[in-house]
């Protein structure tokens, strides 16, 4: 995708994502495109220490249900840290 699309700024990843885990997808993303913003979402709580590891390396995480408003506020304040 991100070859096809080299003009993406920002993905949404959730941590669980079947047979791969979101913060690899996101890690191989990033190596891609070293400038992408990831912003990671969780609907399930036992990823409580995944959560606080992403977050304390400056990560920005999200909880299932999102919404709306604040998934917007929060990719323009992504934006804003680039």
């Amino acid at each position: 995708l991100l070859r096809k699309h080299p003009d993406i700024e920002a993905a949404i990843c959730d941590i669980v994502l079947g047979a791969e885990d979101g913060t690899s997808v996101a890690t191989q993303m990033q190596q891609m495109m070293p400038s992408l913003r990831i912003v990671y979402m969780t609907g399930w709580a036992g990823h409580h220490r995944d959560v606080n590891t992403l977050q304390a390396m400056g990560n920005i995480v999200l909880f299932k249900p999102l919404d709306l408003k604040k998934l917007l506020k929060t990719i323009r304040s992504a934006y804003k840290e680039l």
